[in-house]
């Protein structure tokens, strides 16, 4: 690398370098493959790209993952608003666009107020095949135009509900870090004591196994907030209603020096019902 830092210097003994051919352009005619030998060569790449650029904070300040409690919540109060506020308008337009002048002046020019009929069946039999087919293409045209409408208002919808799910998903993840320490705390103490053979490694293992799941039942639970197929306060506190009541039960068992862990207790339990039921079985034959 050079001194200043600019450039990534090699340097290339006994090679060649190679040219392939290319079309020049309009005359049809072709460069020849050129090869060069050399001794020696320098090759200077330029690492003025590869520079740390500074963002601008500006541009990631709104984010939801670094904004704080009470942003949170703002945040989640103004896309409630932008909603209402659009749906408002959005029932505004659709009005207009029902009670439009241009429908009322095609439905005149074709004698849809003309009279009372019982039903647009019976008034579109009536009609000639081309004020007919006029009223269908005017209906089609209408209904296509405000199916389309809704569906986009519906689309912006569901982003601005999106954006509400993260922001309070994140607002959550606040405290749901901060419990989960705790809650791992009161699983991975009570291992250590419970667990009495196998040194540091066996309840290292069983400690990294629950927090294994922690995270996958925390990841659950997030997409599933994010998706909308539970609530925000559902999917983020998911994982801590799972382990918390494993924490409450092995605390209890630590504090009472219990052996749930322990093989051997097992063990004997397996062979003291195994000899007695061989001793129920040899009295019986008795």
């Amino acid at each position: 690398i050079s001194p200043d830092k600019r450039f990534l210097v090699i340097t290339l003994n006994n090679g060649n370098n190679y040219e392939e051919g290319s079309q020049e352009p309009g005359s049809g005619k072709y460069k020849p493959f050129v090869r060069v030998a050399f001794t020696k060569q320098v090759v200077r790449l330029d690492l003025s790209d590869f520079k740390m650029m500074r963002s601008d904070a500006s541009l990631f300040k709104g984010h939801y993952s670094i904004l704080r409690a009470k942003e949170l919540l703002a945040a989640c109060d103004s896309e409630d608003v932008y909603v209402l506020r659009r749906n408002k308008l959005n029932y505004s337009q659709l009005t207009t666009m029902l009670l439009s002048r241009d429908l009322k002046r095609q439905s005149r020019s074709i004698a849809i107020q003309e009279s009372k009929m019982q039903g647009y069946r019976y008034y579109l039999s009536k009609l000639e095949p081309t004020d007919r087919m006029q009223v269908i293409d005017a209906a089609t045209n209408f209904a296509r135009n405000n199916a389309s409408f809704v569906e986009s208002s519906k689309f912006e919808q569901d982003i601005r509900e999106g954006n509400k799910r993260r922001y309070m998903i994140e607002f959550h993840k606040k405290f749901t870090l901060s419990v989960a320490c705790l809650v791992l705390f009161f699983i991975g103490a009570p291992l250590g004591a419970i667990i009495r053979k196998g040194g540091l490694g066996m309840p290292a293992l069983f400690a990294v196994g629950f927090f294994l799941l922690f995270y996958v039942v925390s990841i659950i639970g997030e997409k599933s907030a994010k998706e909308g197929a539970m609530t925000e306060l559902t999917g983020s506190w998911l994982a801590i209603a799972v382990l918390m009541p494993m924490g409450v039960f092995l605390t209890y068992k630590a504090t009472r020096d219990s052996v749930l862990f322990d093989a051997e207790f097992y063990k004997s339990l397996f062979t003291f019902r195994k000899n007695k039921r061989f001793g129920k079985a040899h009295s019986s034959n008795l």
